[in-house]
């Protein structure tokens, strides 16, 4: 929702928006970022950070990468655990993410 630019070792960050963002709405649900071409993954500095916001907000949250036009979502599910991959992830017009595990739905499909 908040478009940031950096270059490929850091990223500008308004961590002070995303603050005041969860403690107004606690509607963060994670964050979207890019990485170099043949990086899908999330790096060390990434596991890192993840950690932090989730230790911060005290629930489970999503790192969305970019690389070589394919999106792939990552589930920090505590600050300890590490990162799991969502199997299925698409990005929508607007900025919209859905993301989910196949075949989690309670009814099997």
């Amino acid at each position: 929702m908040r478009p940031t630019r950096g270059n490929p070792s850091s990223v500008d960050f308004d961590a002070d928006w995303v603050l005041e963002r969860e403690e107004s709405g606690g509607d963060v649900v994670g964050f979207f970022h890019t990485h170099p071409p043949g990086v899908p993954g999330p790096s060390e500095r990434d596991n890192r950070t993840m950690r932090a916001w989730v230790s911060s907000f005290g629930k489970p949250l999503l790192c969305l990468i970019e690389s070589d036009h394919t999106l792939q979502a990552f589930l920090y599910a505590d600050d300890e655990s590490p990162a799991t991959e969502v199997t299925a992830c698409e990005l929508l017009p607007r900025g919209i993410v859905i993301a989910y595990n196949e075949g989690d739905r309670e009814d099997g499909r």
